[in-house]
C-alpha cells in the first residue's frame, strides 16, 4: 500500500533554459545624396533594440533591431561627418519545456561592429550581438516533508531542516521616460548631431509591500559638430525610478534587476543650439528570489511493517554571495601621429567567460575598446584594442555562479607619442552553492508483513560503531529513538563511539 506525503507545496519559477544566442547581421547600404563622399570610415557603434520576447511552444522568440552609426572622414573635408542605418535581426531557442506562460529573462549586447568601404557612396555594416537569456517555468515545490497519519502504521520518520533559494517570481514593465538634453555654458552651440549613446543602469532597489522600487539611471553620450566645424563631447546622467508588481516577493527577498533601452527618438537642436528633447524606451525586467527554511522527509521506517521507500538525491540551491563588482584594465597604443584632441570613445563587452583556477571563479569580460581622435594636421583617426577585465571570487567546487558583465566606463588620456585607454566594467554577480540532500519521494508499506518481530529477542545489546547515529541503530532493529533513549538513561540523541546500548525490540 502506498502512503501519501506531504509536501512543501509553494510556487517557484523553475528555469528549463539557459543559453547565449548569437547572431551576426550584415547590411549593404549608401550614403545619402545629402552627405559627402567617405574617404575613411573611422568607428561603428551599434546598440540592441531587443523589442520581442515572447515565450511559444517549445521555444522563445526574439527579434529587434540594431542601430548603427558609422563615423567618417568625408573627401576633401576636414569635419566630422556621421551615418545612421539599422539592421533587422530575428532568432529563437527552443525547448520542449517551454510554453506561452514561460517567464523570459534576457540580456542583450553587441560583440562587434565594423563597416568597410565598398566605395565611397556605399558600406557594408556587419554586426555581431549576443542575448543572454533565461528561461522559467512556474512548479510547485513537491519536495516531502511527512507522512500522511504516521501513526496508524508505526512510522518513524527522519526530518531535516535545509535552506534553499527559490526564484518566486519574474516581473517586467515597459515604460517610456523623456528628457531635455541642455549643454553646459562652457560647450559651444551644436550644428548637427553626430552620434548618440545611452547607457541605463539599475541602483538602489528594494521591496516593499508586494513592490519592487528602485532607482538607476540614463548615461547619456553625445558627439556634435560644432558651428565652426569641430568635434565636440557632452556627458548627461538622467535619473530613472519605476515600480514592478512582485506579489509573492517578501521584504526580505534577493533579485536580479536590468534596465535594458529598447528605442529612443532624439529631436533636432533648439534655435539656439543649446537643448535637445530626449525621448527614451526602457524595459525594467527582474527575477525575484528567497532563501526559504524547509523541512524535508530524508529517511522513514516502520516498526512493524515492512516498508520500501522511494529515494531521490535533489540539489538544493543557497545564495551565499550577491553584489557588483567593479574592475578595470588600462593599455597604451601608440597613435598615428601626434594627438590634438580626443573626439570620442567606446566598449563593447565581446564575451564573457567564467572558469575555475585554484578555489576561485575567475570572471573575464572581453572588451573592445575604441577612440576617435584628431591629429595635429586636423586629420581624424581611430584606434580600436581588445582588453580582457577580470575579477577573483573565491567559490567552492561545484558553486553556481550566474554573472552579467556589462560596459561601465571607458576613458582615452594623451600620452607621449600615444594614449593610454582604461574600460571599466561592471559584473553583476549571483553565487549559488548547489548542497546535495537524499529525500524520500514514495513510501510502500506491506500489510502482510505485521508481526515479522515475533520471535526475536526482546533485547538486543549493541556497541555503537564510528560515526554511527541512534536513527540508523534504531532502523536497524526497527525500534524507535525514544525507547533507546529510555532503554539507556540517555538525554541527548548523539550515542559516542564504542558505547554499549540496550535496544528494545517489539514482539
Amino acid at each position: 500500500m502506498e502512503l501519501e506525503l506531504h509536501d512543501n507545496g509553494f510556487p517557484y519559477c523553475e528555469t528549463v533554459l539557459e543559453t547565449v544566442l548569437t547572431r551576426e547581421e550584415t547590411l549593404e547600404t549608401i550614403v545619402p545624396d545629402a552627405c559627402p563622399d567617405i574617404d575613411t570610415v573611422l568607428s561603428t557603434e551599434a546598440h540592441v533594440c531587443l523589442r520581442q520576447r515572447e515565450a511559444d511552444v517549445g521555444a522563445a522568440l526574439f527579434g529587434g533591431t540594431v542601430r548603427c552609426s558609422i563615423l567618417y572622414q568625408p573627401e576633401g573635408r576636414q569635419a566630422l561627418e556621421a551615418l545612421e542605418t539599422e539592421l533587422d535581426f530575428r532568432c529563437s531557442a527552443e525547448q520542449e519545456r517551454i510554453t506561452p506562460d514561460s517567464g523570459i529573462f534576457a540580456v542583450s549586447r553587441v560583440t562587434f561592429a565594423e563597416t568597410r568601404t565598398i566605395n565611397p557612396r556605399k558600406v557594408l555594416v556587419r554586426v555581431g550581438l549576443a542575448i543572454e537569456v533565461q528561461v522559467s517555468q512556474m512548479r510547485n515545490c513537491t519536495l516531502a516533508c511527512g507522512v500522511e497519519n504516521p501513526d496508524a502504521w508505526d512510522i518513524q520518520q527522519l526530518l531535516t531542516q535545509r535552506e534553499g533559494c527559490f526564484a518566486l517570481e519574474y516581473a517586467q514593465r515597459a515604460f517610456s521616460f523623456s528628457d531635455d538634453l541642455t549643454l553646459p555654458g562652457s560647450k559651444p552651440p551644436i550644428d548637427e548631431v553626430l552620434r548618440l549613446r545611452c547607457d541605463p543602469f539599475s541602483g538602489d532597489a528594494k521591496v516593499v509591500g508586494g513592490k519592487l522600487i528602485f532607482k538607476g539611471g540614463v548615461s547619456v553620450h553625445l558627439l556634435y559638430r560644432t558651428q565652426e566645424g569641430e568635434a565636440e563631447e557632452a556627458e548627461f546622467e538622467l535619473p530613472v525610478s519605476q515600480v514592478l508588481d512582485v506579489p509573492a516577493a517578501p521584504e526580505q527577498a534577493a533579485f536580479q534587476l536590468e534596465l535594458l533601452l529598447t528605442d529612443w527618438s532624439l529631436s533636432q537642436p533648439s534655435m539656439d543650439g543649446r537643448t535637445l528633447a530626449l525621448d527614451l524606451e526602457l524595459l525594467a525586467q527582474a527575477i525575484v528570489s528567497e532563501t526559504r527554511q524547509l523541512t524535508l522527509l530524508t529517511d522513514v521506517y516502520s516498526t512493524a511493517y515492512a516498508t520500501q521507500p522511494k529515494m531521490e538525491r535533489v540539489c538544493l540551491s543557497q545564495l551565499v554571495r550577491q553584489e557588483v563588482l567593479h574592475q578595470s584594465e588600462r593599455e597604451l597604443v601608440e597613435s598615428v601621429g601626434e594627438v590634438r584632441r580626443i573626439c570620442d570613445t567606446s566598449l563593447l563587452i565581446a564575451e564573457s567567460s567564467a572558469a575555475r583556477e585554484e578555489g576561485q571563479l575567475v570572471l573575464s569580460a572581453q572588451c573592445i575598446v575604441g577612440v576617435t581622435y584628431q591629429e595635429a594636421t586636423g586629420r581624424y583617426e581611430a584606434v580600436s584594442r581588445k582588453l580582457t577585465v577580470t575579477v577573483r571570487v573565491p567559490a567552492k567546487e561545484g558553486a553556481e555562479c550566474r554573472f552579467t558583465a556589462l560596459p561601465e566606463r571607458v576613458d582615452a588620456v594623451e600620452t607621449g607619442g600615444g594614449l593610454e585607454l582604461q574600460a571599466a566594467v561592471a559584473f553583476h554577480l549571483m553565487l549559488l552553492e548547489r548542497q546535495p540532500e537524499t529525500v524520500v519521494t514514495a513510501l510502500t508499506v506491506e500489510e502482510s508483513s505485521a508481526g515479522a518481530a515475533e520471535g526475536q529477542p526482546s533485547i538486543v545489546l549493541r556497541q555503537v560503531g564510528a560515526g554511527e547515529t541512534l536513527w540508523q541503530i534504531a532502523k536497524t532493529y526497527s525500534a524507535t529513538r525514544q525507547e533507546i533513549m529510555d532503554a539507556n538513561g540517555m538525554e541527548e540523541e548523539t550515542p559516542q563511539a564504542g558505547q554499549l546500548l540496550l535496544i528494545p525490540r517489539k514482539r
